[in-house]
């Protein structure tokens, strides 16, 4: 099984920068294809639901489908900062038989997870199925174009000498007839102005570097941003290079243009939702402030997209690092430093033998979100003032200094200036995270735009499910209107197959805050 699953994992591996690792009908994890040199893993132990309590391993046990489970989904503390997916492999009775695990410690998984890990688990198996000709099954990149395709990042495939193998509908647009070429005659660096030379220098170089790939018809050529490059080991001594791109900011390199068939978002930007005069506002503000490097403070009630806002701001600014997500208050106090400033080998008893790198370390060239700033706690608050000011580093263990390059947004619900007047905060702390302040309206102070909410969840839950799209009814959509919001955007997500989502699918408790709110008059007796 291993030997079968190994191509597979460490392709999925490559393309979402994640843990990959198998289970067993036992739920004992016996494998492991990892992008981290170190970091927490559950290689070798039993992921029994009274140890670990809910995670992605149990939920795919439990419900024997594709599954997700992000951040505090999960039950034990130290696994909160992980977003995971996983899917289970079935035997012929449809029983469960084992599953692919994905866990991402450092981001955010995409949307379609659950489904790229359903995918390769049906590679898996069918490699696993044919057994000695599974050599020349690989010998073929066709064979993980459904799970290369699932992928919203533009997506190169080369050999080790750089020839062109295979490409999502991303990079295969601007490749243009690579596909009619014969199998791995063309060079990647044909597609790209500099040619072979410039494909040599930005492998080199590697991530972060800009690739200017032709156009069509003597059209102006296009920047994409390298993220990754990984290799793949496919076996029997045979390698690949995965490259992702990223499209840097939908623009073409002449200023100024307007294509209208340039390629699709290769990132799409997190844009928050809403079209009221309130929310209108606070977008003009996050486009005016994301290009400057200055610390924004968000604030607002729980649920208000105070997370959704910071990513949106990271995306306006170009930034080619990564957006780094950190709850202040998920990180047990005993290990906040070394989470956040990472340590050396040694440094400390029970420290891992290769070191840790930190999460400030790890955004570099990028954004930090620090979620929950109030509940920082106190004497941690001091290493981080010297890491706004400074820009810089010391990992635990260690004496030498290392300079970042960060933007930090901060997020909470709390009143500052009273954990200020308490004691509990910083001044000086305060006053540099909020250089801007940016407060965002709860959705009951905006509710023209509950309608584009509905639609726009209602979707996303449909593509997850892979349910066909079903409206809801305008009574459905009036009972969402009186109903009183309390800060948060989307209290529950609820799934139904059908033609046509009314009020009587709506779960007990929402069914009757719509009722009490619309007593004086409105019916809600339809309900289709």
């Amino acid at each position: 099984m291993i030997r079968a699953a190994d191509p597979v994992m460490s392709m999925l591996s490559a393309l979402l920068d994640s843990n990959v690792s198998l289970m067993d009908e036992d739920s004992f994890v016996y494998h492991l294809v990892s992008p981290f040199e170190s970091y927490p893993r559950a290689l070798g132990t039993t992921m029994d639901e009274a140890v670990v309590g809910t995670c992605n391993a149990v939920l795919v046990r439990a419900e024997n489908r594709p599954v997700r489970c992000d951040y505090f989904e999960h039950y034990k503390v130290g696994s909160q900062a992980y977003s995971a997916a996983a899917a289970p492999f079935l035997h012929d009775d449809g029983s469960f038989g084992g599953a692919l695990l994905l866990n991402s410690p450092l981001k955010p998984l995409p949307a379609r997870a659950p489904i790229m890990a359903a995918v390769a688990a049906r590679l898996v198996k069918r490699l696993f199925l044919l057994d000695r000709k599974m050599l020349q099954a690989l010998s073929s990149m066709a064979f993980f174009s459904p799970l290369i395709q699932l992928c919203e990042e533009g997506v190169a495939i080369t050999n080790e000498q750089g020839c062109l193998l295979s490409a999502n509908d991303v990079v295969g647009g601007l490749c243009g007839s690579w596909a009619s070429a014969p199998y791995g005659s063309d060079s990647l660096g044909k597609y790209l102005v500099g040619g072979d030379k410039t494909l040599r220098a930005v492998l080199e170089r590697g991530e972060g570097e800009i690739v200017r790939f032709k156009r069509k018809r003597g059209r102006e050529p296009i920047e994409m941003t390298l993220l990754a490059a990984r290799c793949v080991d496919l076996g029997d001594g045979k390698k690949a290079r995965v490259l992702r791109f990223g499209n840097a900011g939908q623009q073409e390199v002449k200023q100024g243009s307007t294509d209208s068939d340039s390629i699709p978002a290769a990132c799409p930007k997190h844009r928050p939702i809403g079209q009221s005069e309130k929310w209108l506002a606070v977008d003009r503000m996050v486009r005016r402030v994301a290009p400057i490097k200055v610390s924004v403070l968000l604030l607002g009630e729980t649920g208000t997209g105070k997370e959704v806002m910071a990513k949106a701001i990271h995306d306006y600014s170009g930034r080619k690092g990564e957006f780094v997500a950190i709850n202040c208050g998920a990180i047990p106090k005993d290990l906040m430093a070394s989470e956040l400033f990472g340590y050396e080998p040694g440094a400390f008893t029970g420290a891992q033998a290769k070191g840790l790198i930190g999460k400030f370390e790890y955004a570099h060239g990028g954004t930090v979100f620090l979620d929950e700033i109030g509940e920082m706690p106190y004497d941690m608050q001091v290493g981080l003032l010297r890491v706004l000011q400074e820009q810089s580093i010391v990992r635990l263990g260690s004496n030498e200094v290392r300079d970042l390059d960060i933007r930090f947004v901060a997020a909470t619900n709390q009143n500052l200036d009273e954990a200020v007047s308490e004691k509990r905060f910083r001044l000086d702390l305060y006053h540099r995270l909020s250089q801007i302040e940016i407060v965002l309206p709860p959705l009951r102070e905006r509710k023209e735009d509950i309608p584009l909410f509905v639609d726009s969840f209602n979707k996303e839950l449909c593509g997850e499910l892979q349910l066909p799209y079903s409206p809801f009814s305008s009574e459905a959509i009036e009972a969402f209107l009186h109903l009183p919001w309390f800060g948060r955007g989307c209290g529950q997500k609820v799934g139904h197959s059908g033609v046509r989502i009314g009020v009587r699918m709506y779960p007990l408790e929402t069914r009757e805050l719509a009722v009490e709110a619309v007593a004086a008059g409105f019916s809600l007796t339809e309900a289709a």
